[in-house]
């Protein structure tokens, strides 16, 4: 009797500890319930401090089986106040080593900013009997603190943009200045406009190039033999204008040069032209009277 009575006890402890089991993982009697957040650390509405957050979650039903945690690590979000989407790190226990942690999930994120989140919990977690949440569970927390404000960029103008965009002006070699033509037997100087810090310099008299008895200078003709080699019954070419006239003394001293340095003898010519003329005369005019 105390046997059958000892078997009658094992054999309930051991129904007892199936249904446990089966309702842990999904397969008992909830099976058809659906998946619950049966507590979490995050209250809705919840303001915290720091930057930081750490929310433990626990459901009603095992999420983190190995058939079902690749999906369901991708089901939880964070969002700030703008929409944006900020890293948030899901961390999930191995089952097999500790059972005890098939129901549990915990979360966490750094870097926040003062202002208002929400944390998801998105639809679609599934759990291991195939279960899955029907619709998004969200919880909404205030990080304390000012808000940093952002500066607004400097407005541009179009003229700014197209200058901006415009390509660097070529800067052009400097003019090379021209060389001031000087009289002969000097160097030639530059140009004293091009010189200096850009002042006026007074301006130099040119060594007058005038013949020796002023006026114009003369300007001897290329390929010309010399004055005194013209074929011109005078022998000399006429003064400039403006040059005073030479005297008789003068011009009989010029003609002799001019025989001097081996030209045509115009004057001593014309001297025995004139005496041979004189001389024809009085022979004529005794010839005459006789």
């Amino acid at each position: 009797m105390r046997r059958l009575l000892s078997l009658l006890l094992v054999l309930a402890l051991t129904l007892c500890g199936s249904a446990a089991a089966l309702a842990g993982d999904g397969s008992g009697d909830n099976r058809d319930e659906p998946i619950a957040v049966v507590y979490s650390s995050l209250e809705d509405g919840a303001v915290i401090d720091g930057d930081t957050l750490s929310v433990h979650l626990e459901f009603n039903k095992n999420v983190v089986h190995i058939s079902v945690r690749q999906n369901n690590m991708t089901r939880f979000a964070l969002y700030d106040e703008r929409g944006e989407r900020h890293p948030l790190e899901v961390i999930m226990g191995d089952e097999q080593v500790a059972p005890s942690v098939k129901r549990l999930v915990d979360l966490q994120a750094t870097g926040l900013q003062p202002g208002a989140y929400v944390l998801v919990i998105e639809k679609g977690l599934t759990a291991k009997n195939g279960t899955e949440l029907d619709r998004d569970i969200t919880f909404r927390f205030t990080v304390a603190g000012e808000p940093a404000v952002e500066t607004a960029p400097a407005e541009t103008s179009p003229a700014d943009e197209a200058q901006a965009e415009a390509p660097p002006a070529e800067q052009e070699p400097a003019a090379e200045t021209p060389a001031v033509a000087s009289p002969a037997g000097e160097p030639a100087k530059d140009d004293p406009a091009a010189e200096g810090s850009g002042a006026e310099e007074p301006a130099q008299a040119a060594p007058s190039s005038a013949g020796p008895y002023g006026g114009a200078p003369a300007v001897a003709a290329p390929d010309q033999p010399p004055a005194g080699d013209l074929e011109s019954g005078s022998g000399a070419a006429p003064p400039a204008a403006g040059q005073p006239q030479p005297s008789g003394g003068e011009g009989a001293a010029a003609g002799d040069a001019t025989s001097r340095q081996g030209g045509f003898p115009v004057l001593p010519v014309a001297f025995g032209a004139v005496a041979v003329a004189i001389a024809g005369g009085i022979l004529l005019k005794k010839g005459k009277s006789s």
